[in-house]
């Protein structure tokens, strides 16, 4: 049994060590309601966080078409809102321990500053700043996507597709400029 099948046969919090510099540290959780939750560092994967780098992509005059053309920046009118594109550029924060099963995604009302503490890493709490990033977030969506019907369950399926679309961003960017200067397709 390799520790990934261990690690999601646990009933609690379970961490993967590093064992290489390849390697980094995911998390995984099972609910009370038997569904399996995995967290992994965005970082384990990229050099940099993923809004520095949408960040140099904006700067450099790419448009960000994937996230323009997506369904996560239509308002509840289905048109396109300017103030859910520019979430792309705001570090999103996501309190990870705080979601213990499937019934805590159905509250209302945002997480408490001290539910975004954590022992995943990446230090052991959230600042003052960054939870008021996270405030402004919450917002923008209660305000201009989701109105009363807003939760978390909205919040973490955003934060998802979100992290989803800027990653094929950075990805189509890349492959991009390799096939421009190197001639060669990253697509293999």
């Amino acid at each position: 049994m390799d520790l990934r099948t261990t690690m999601q046969e646990s009933s609690y919090f379970s961490r993967k060590e590093k064992v290489t510099e390849d390697v980094y540290e995911d998390w995984d959780v099972e609910g009370a309601s038997g569904v399996k939750f995995n967290f992994k560092d965005t970082c384990s994967f990229q050099p940099e966080r993923l809004t520095s780098l949408v960040d140099r992509l904006t700067a450099a005059g790419m448009p960000l078409s994937l996230l323009r053309q997506s369904e996560i920046v239509l308002d509840r009118r289905g048109v396109f809102s300017e103030k859910l594109f520019e979430l792309a550029h705001v570090k999103n924060q996501y309190p990870y321990e705080m979601v213990t099963s499937v019934r805590v995604l159905d509250m209302r009302e945002p997480p408490s500053m001290t539910d975004f503490d954590s022992s995943l890493g990446l230090g052991s709490c959230i600042n003052l700043e960054n939870y008021q990033l996270f405030l402004h977030t919450w917002n923008v969506l209660k305000e201009e996507k989701y109105g009363e019907e807003m939760s978390l369950r909205q919040y973490t399926s955003f934060y998802n597709q979100l992290d989803t679309v800027l990653l094929a961003e950075v990805h189509g960017s890349f492959t991009r400029l390799v096939k421009a200067q190197y001639e060669v397709s990253s697509d293999w």
